[in-house]
């Protein structure tokens, strides 16, 4: 049970969305951090603090402030600023999230010593492969929870993803960018053709299906090296078209992810491992998902929702978080 627990406003919503990122991967034993997004919700939480002094408050939002009494809520609030002033609790924001966490430590009196190191999931390449839609689900999705850890980028290697949008103009198509991956300006180029997807980012598809025949598994392996090794990403989720095309990337990506309908999960993940020649494959690098039944309805609930509210189904948040414990 945590002891304590750190009621956090920031204007800036994605400036708050990366520093709760941060504090929620310090896995300090005795503090709980709560993100508000309204101001306020804010002052009316202060406001409701009946004198728990368990609780304490981080704001940027020092102006039109409500009359707080110091001896309360108010002697427990922390305010980031320009400049430090540990006596008045103002934190400077011009400093590294490191130091304004040791401050806020220190203003909570928690020790120092029981601060927990950075986790969340390890950096790398991720495949997810399997059942048409389901996998598309579980692939967008991902990538979503991902983002919460640090910067992900989400490709898709299928022919008709059902969650993607495939672009006509040659110079915007993944095909594109593999035959320029020797150039100079490979980086550029992934960069102007990134958009946003939800809170991850998103490369384009084939324009034309025919092209991921043309793909060799050189070519796929090429792509995923270079965006590993040059690009400014945490994390990359890949859905691959099929089984067949995801085996030969075994040792590039992190983690792979099979996705196996639960009415055909007695042999139909021993089949794809057979058809690819990959029977001996540790199962730290593959993990066969068999999707519940529930998926069909993520993915009615999903069509036309943004992908950043993806994860506010339960289900589904909770399905994923699981995957996340596999990584």
């Amino acid at each position: 049970m945590k002891d304590k627990t750190l009621y956090v406003h920031i204007s800036d919503e994605e400036y708050l969305r990366r520093f709760i990122r941060y504090m929620n991967m310090r896995r300090h034993p005795e503090l709980a951090v709560e993100r508000i997004t309204e101001r306020e919700m804010f002052w009316q939480r202060v406001n409701e603090d009946n004198g728990n002094e368990d609780d304490y408050y981080l704001t940027d939002n020092m102006i039109n402030m409500p009359d707080i009494s110091l001896d309360g809520a108010g002697s427990r609030i922390m305010y980031l600023s320009d400049t430090d002033d540990e006596k008045n609790r103002v934190i400077s924001v011009c400093q590294s999230a490191d130091l304004i966490y040791t401050m806020c430590l220190k203003i909570m009196k928690l020790s120092e010593s029981s601060r927990g190191k950075a986790r969340g999931p390890v950096p790398g390449i991720y495949g997810v492969c399997g059942h048409g839609e389901a996998s598309d689900v579980v692939a967008g999705s991902l990538s979503q929870e991902l983002s919460e850890y640090g910067n992900c980028l989400y490709i898709s290697l299928a022919a008709f993803p059902h969650f993607y949008t495939t672009y006509k103009k040659e110079e915007h198509s993944l095909g594109e960018l593999i035959f320029r991956i020797g150039s100079g300006e490979f980086v550029a180029l992934v960069n102007n053709a990134l958009t946003e997807f939800g809170r991850a980012k998103r490369l384009p598809g084939v324009s034309h299906y025919k092209d991921l025949w043309d793909m060799s598994d050189d070519d796929r392996a090429a792509l995923l090296k270079k965006l590993k090794n040059e690009c400014d990403f945490d994390y990359i989720v890949v859905g691959f078209n099929d089984v067949r095309e995801m085996m030969p990337q075994v040792g590039i990506c992190q983690k792979m992810f099979v996705v196996v309908p639960r009415d055909r999960r007695e042999d139909i993940w021993e089949r794809w491992l057979s058809y690819a020649g990959m029977e001996g494959v540790s199962g730290e690098e593959l993990t066969s998902v068999y999707v519940p039944d529930e998926w069909t309805k993520w993915a009615r609930r999903l069509d036309g929702c943004a992908p950043s509210q993806w994860l506010e189904d339960g289900e589904l948040k909770g399905f994923i978080t699981g995957l996340i414990r596999e990584i």
